[in-house]
């Protein structure tokens, strides 16, 4: 259903189309590098969801740039939560750029969903695409043709579920996501904090990095973390 939904947006699409960066696409830096051009970087919310950190971030994985010992291993997706709202950024891509969107957030389910955007005297409601949660099974089934391209996108560098409620935030990545959030301006950042979920849904961001401040102090600038991975950002939103 989700299929017939993204091709239908597709083919009704104009020339651009919409995208919401709610992970590492919070920072324009991070999705100039992912995709040759993007137009009208800006802050938008989408209703009914939240962001929450609960997708083993396979990337890193196949990096060694996160510790799975440690369990901090998750980057977020956008998860349907009636009552929440999700502040993230929003830029225009040209619709010859899709396939690389879908390439890129090829774990997820990439959905168009309806997002609001403040202009100077009123806010315009629009259709862009969100990258949101699936679970093992869809994804086995219905994203990979065949075992052997789940090994080659998956299975030789991670074995285990990609959907958990038992892991955090890979180190990083969360710095990565809280300076992007920081930089689009204050309520996105509070809305990263106070409105966004570990795996369990239940401790906030903010929560977290209350109860384990050393996680901060460690990380990495997102500088540092963009090079580690070859400077392609690659499969969180």
């Amino acid at each position: 259903m989700n299929g017939q939904r993204l091709q239908k947006f597709l083919s009704d699409s104009a020339e651009l189309v919409s995208v919401v960066g709610h992970g590492s696409l919070m920072s324009i830096e991070s999705a100039a590098r992912s995709f040759k051009r993007i137009e009208a970087f800006r802050t938008c919310t989408v209703p009914g969801f939240a962001r929450v950190f609960n997708k083993v971030f396979i990337h890193s994985i196949r990096s060694g740039a996160v510790d799975q010992g440690a369990r901090e291993i998750a980057c977020c997706s956008a998860t349907p939560l009636p009552g929440h709202v999700l502040h993230a950024a929003a830029f225009d891509l040209h619709r010859e750029e899709v396939p690389s969107l879908l390439e890129r957030e090829h774990e997820f389910e990439v959905v168009p969903v309806e997002i609001s955007e403040a202009g100077p005297h009123t806010t315009n409601t629009k259709t862009a695409l969100l990258c949101v949660e699936t679970t093992d099974e869809v994804y086995r089934t219905t994203k990979c043709s065949s075992e052997s391209e789940y090994h080659r996108r998956v299975g030789q560098f991670y074995e285990g579920k990609i959907w958990r409620d038992d892991i955090r935030p890979a180190r990083a990545y969360l710095q990565l996501c809280l300076t992007a959030a920081r930089d689009l301006g204050q309520g996105v950042y509070e809305n990263l904090l106070d409105a966004s979920f570990l795996a369990d849904r239940k401790t906030t961001v903010r929560e977290y990095l209350n109860s384990q401040p050393e996680v901060l102090s460690w990380v990495t600038s997102p500088a540092r973390y963009s090079a580690s991975r070859g400077g392609h950002d690659g499969q969180e939103g």
